[in-house]
């Protein structure tokens, strides 16, 4: 059985080489005669030394080219193919050990294992999904099981989540076999297998599993809602959305719908690369990294934003460097041919039209409407010491003739002993039983900031006793009538501080929406959003 990691070029690229990293420690090698004529063109291939991990790769190069395997010395290598193949005319990429680093990722099909996996998997035999929670600006989760289930069994929302990778068996026919293949398939952006072949009949099993690449039976399957999310791969539309984030960085008013992945994480300090003081930034909002990276906004490019670096140090000690352009989340909507694309972790993706118009009808039934202006006054219309949240709040429970209980941060343990703890609410109006939530806009993300702090307290304090109890004792102090809650269904509302000229954005929606669904699976009387403005 020879184990296959394959990689599927956008049809965009022109030559081999184009694929390939200029990285040092790699060698190239001429394939043999006989090996190069099965395909296209020459193939093109690498091989490198590395560490610590090893690859039976000897009777692999025996095979496809003159390369005297018995010089090879004992240690771990590295192996990278490039082969066109003659029926598809599209460049194929198989790794061995760690050559997929000298891969050029960016010229790569992001969905091509996925929909390999999906097309020919039986539902039937899934043993893991990995999904980008899509309300949650592609939050990860990854769902396993020992053994086999079906894909019901996952508990999948398929409004809400999207597939990035899919392992169980399924069944691939290749070349001129009778019989399918019943095989374990892994799928993401590459497509891991084994198949009991030599390496030279590799030419009629890319085709083949090309073939399976370019059906749709992954919409029958139970996997259409993998086209809600597209990778953007062509080089042409990349470089557009590009230009379209310099833009909106250069203006003021564009870039608060701009925010850093991780800007709001607790326990992470952020540094400059290369800094010998190690100065930690502390304000890492956008406006003080465009200063890091240019004195000059104006002369600003993708090429300065891509090469400003990073280095975040996390409380378990661990760090990462990362470019900034890897850190951004923007959101860019074209109203006129009514496309909508996200860049997130450097990549960009397409968000399906049908799928967009359908999270717009979503929210339109939730309940959003302008704040009563004497209940909610605007922010600036009042005496705070700062203009945030925390003083908003204390001012409306302190005119509010005992009314509206102060709940922000108030803090109720997770289980009797979890170290963990969350605010119940920021509010809570007795009359009409609202658990309210207040966020102030500064960005998109403040919004899905919002969305999650009640989906979390929604949940624990309706499963969560020892949440429900201390929660309970807290409102108690200021509601004597605390038993009232147990007669009634409790309203989920959202207070968002806002300004004429911000908008929710489509992720905004999508994560309202997905509230608004949960809070009635979790029993509450509905959900409610209020905008006040700044």
């Amino acid at each position: 059985m020879n184990t296959y990691t394959l990689y599927l070029a956008n049809k965009g690229v022109k030559k081999a080489s184009d694929l390939v990293k200029k990285e040092n420690g790699y060698t190239p090698i001429d394939p043999s005669e006989n090996f190069a004529k099965l395909f296209a063109e020459k193939p093109l291939i690498y091989i490198g030394i590395t560490k610590p991990e090893d690859v039976k790769i000897k009777n692999i190069l025996k095979e496809i080219s003159d390369f005297k395997s018995e010089e090879l010395q004992p240690i771990s290598y590295s192996l990278l193919i490039i082969l066109k193949c003659n029926t598809s005319k599209r460049y194929f990429i198989l790794t061995y050990g760690y050559a997929r680093y000298i891969v050029k990722f960016e010229y790569v099909e992001r969905s091509f294992g996925l929909k390999v996996a999906a097309n020919c998997v039986d539902p039937s035999t899934i043993n893991l999904m990995e999904t980008l929670s899509t309300e949650h600006n592609f939050q990860k989760t990854t769902k396993q099981f020992p053994k086999s289930r079906n894909y019901n069994e996952y508990g999948v929302d398929n409004d809400f989540e999207t597939l990035k990778k899919i392992i169980g068996k399924g069944k691939i026919k290749i070349g001129d076999q009778t019989k399918d293949l019943s095989i374990k398939l892994s799928g993401s952006s590459s497509l891991n297998l084994s198949l009991p072949h030599s390496i030279n009949n590799i030419n009629s099993v890319l085709n083949d599993i090309y073939k399976n690449y370019e059906k749709d039976d992954y919409k029958s399957n139970g996997f259409s809602w993998i086209d809600n999310i597209e990778y953007v791969t062509k080089e042409s539309d990349v470089l557009d959305l590009d230009n379209k984030v310099i833009q909106a960085l250069k203006d003021i008013k564009k870039r608060k719908s701009i925010y850093l992945a991780e800007s709001t994480s607790i326990g992470i300090k952020y540094f400059v690369k290369g800094d010998r003081k190690k100065n930690e930034i502390t304000d890492i909002s956008i406006d003080t990294i465009i200063g890091y990276i240019t004195p000059d906004v104006m002369r600003l490019n993708i090429d300065l934003v891509k090469q400003f670096q990073l280095t975040l140090e996390y409380d378990d000690n661990s760090s990462r460097t990362i470019s900034i352009y890897d850190l951004l989340v923007y959101e860019n909507h074209d109203s006129k041919i009514k496309t909508t694309h996200y860049l997130y972790e450097g990549y960009w993706v397409k968000i399906n039209k049908n799928y967009y118009e359908r999270i717009g009808k979503d929210f339109n039934t939730v309940k959003c409407s302008k704040a009563e202006c004497k209940l909610w006054p605007k922010l600036n219309s009042i005496t705070l010491a700062k203009y945030e949240e925390g003083d908003y709040n204390d001012y409306i429970a302190r005119n509010s003739s005992g009314n509206i209980i102060l709940m922000d941060r108030k803090f109720s343990n997770i289980g009797s002993s979890s170290r963990k703890s969350y605010e119940f609410c920021d509010l809570f109006k007795i009359d009409t039983m609202e658990v309210i939530h207040v966020k102030v806009m500064h960005s998109n993300y403040s919004v899905s900031h919002v969305v999650q702090q009640a989906l979390v307290s929604a949940s624990n304090y309706k499963s969560d006793h020892e949440f429900t109890l201390q929660t309970n004792d807290k409102l108690g102090a200021s509601f004597p009538d605390i038993d009232r809650i147990e007669k009634h269904q409790l309203t989920i509302s959202l207070i968002i501080i806002c300004s004429d000229t911000d908008t929710f954005s489509f992720f905004n929606k999508m994560s309202i929406s997905m509230l608004k669904k949960n809070v009635a699976k979790y029993g509450y009387k509905t959900l409610k959003v209020y905008l006040v403005n700044k």
